[in-house]
């Protein structure tokens, strides 16, 4: 009797499933999705990226006679560096035993009136795994970002990967305002405006946003609360600003709180926090306590923000020319166990060309 063969499940192919994770609906992960849109986001050929840094002060053309030489300008120092892309290999496992066998109360097992329940459940607990993969990938992508903003990308992991980036931004870009916001004294519409003037040297954009952390958040509402900031005066003549004590957050996960008209920065509370695998699981912060990220979401900031995605070292990834790809996703049987594990693997690398140009500032304690 000839052996009857079982067809291959397409879900779990490798093009769909890297279809799948590419395209998916993805739930909010703030920072990430709001500084390195699509439109900053490609793909590299190799798992390497180059990062190039110019330094010096722009210099005015001098006047010379006419018909005179011509004057040598002097130019600005360089350094290039070849930096790998951080890698991430994840897993999941499924077993018939353990994972397809569990069901609710009354659910069938075996097929009946030509219904595949197990297939189904593959399919389903597949479904569930490809998305528990990708939050993960996720929220290190969000995780990337927010030591972005501080200046260091530092990861070191016993038995895992360990590296550290310093993007460059200068130690003058992170500091603590004085008096802080918690101080009868304090000043914050003079703190933003102080902030916008630290990056005009270096000819940067205007502020738009600042991303406030709880605590920070926390300070500017009871500055609001208590009239030590001033709304709208319609007596005045002046407006200085409007404010919203909204309680609920926005679908991107963050709260309005309002906008300084003399600095015209949107203030926004970004409570997230994540469970920090690296440290002891400790509940973490993305926006550092009592700091306020001071960002530009211009499209002259936007042009210098760039994601790139390594590529993918795997063979019969790069023999179905899928390994230059954001994330690679694929599903491998082994026989003898009668398992499958289902993979992710991506190399993200988020970069701020002029890192220049953000300020964080500590506001409260």
């Amino acid at each position: 009797m000839a052996e009857t063969k079982v067809a291959p499940i397409p879900a779990l192919e490798m093009r769909v499933l890297t279809e799948v994770v590419n395209k998916r609906n993805k739930p909010y992960t703030t920072l990430s999705q709001m500084l390195f849109p699509e439109s900053t986001r490609s793909t590299l050929a190799t798992g390497s990226v180059q990062i190039d840094e110019l330094t010096g002060d722009a210099l005015m053309a001098p006047f010379v006679k006419v018909g005179g030489k011509a004057v040598a300008l002097g130019q600005k120092n360089g350094k290039s560096y070849q930096l790998t892309t951080p890698f991430i290999s994840i897993f999941r496992p499924i077993t018939a035993s353990d994972e397809l066998l569990k069901r609710m109360a009354g659910q069938p097992v075996f097929v009946q009136n030509g219904v595949d329940v197990m297939g189904n459940a593959l399919r389903q607990q597949t479904a569930e795994d490809s998305d528990y993969l990708n939050e993960a990938c996720d929220l290190r992508e969000e995780w990337f970002v927010a030591k972005l903003l501080t200046g260091t990308v530092s990861y070191d992991v016993d038995g895992q990967d360990s590296f550290e980036i310093l993007t460059g931004k200068p130690a003058g870009n992170d500091y603590s305002v004085s008096p802080l916001w918690t101080a009868a004294d304090c000043t914050p519409v003079a703190d933003l405006v102080a902030a916008q003037t630290i990056v005009q040297a270096y000819r940067a954009p205007a502020f738009t946003h600042g991303i406030c952390s709880s605590t920070a958040a926390d300070a500017i509402r009871t500055l609001l609360e208590t009239d030590k900031i001033k709304v709208i005066k319609s007596d005045s003549g002046i407006v200085s600003g409007n404010a919203q004590m909204r309680a609920a957050f926005e679908e991107n996960g963050m709260r309005y709180i309002g906008t300084l008209t003399a600095s015209n920065i949107e203030l926004w509370e970004y409570a997230a926090t994540y469970v920090d695998v690296d440290n002891n699981n400790a509940v973490t912060p993305y926006i550092r306590a009592g700091y306020i990220e001071l960002v530009s979401l211009s499209s002259r900031a936007m042009g210098t923000h760039m994601c790139k995605y390594g590529a993918i070292a795997d063979i019969k990834a790069i023999q179905e020319g899928l390994h230059m790809t954001k994330r690679l996703s694929f599903a491998t049987y082994d026989d003898d166990a009668g398992s499958l594990k289902q993979y992710l693997k991506t190399r993200p690398f988020f970069w701020f060309k002029r890192p220049e140009w953000y300020v964080s500032i500590k506001v409260t304690a």
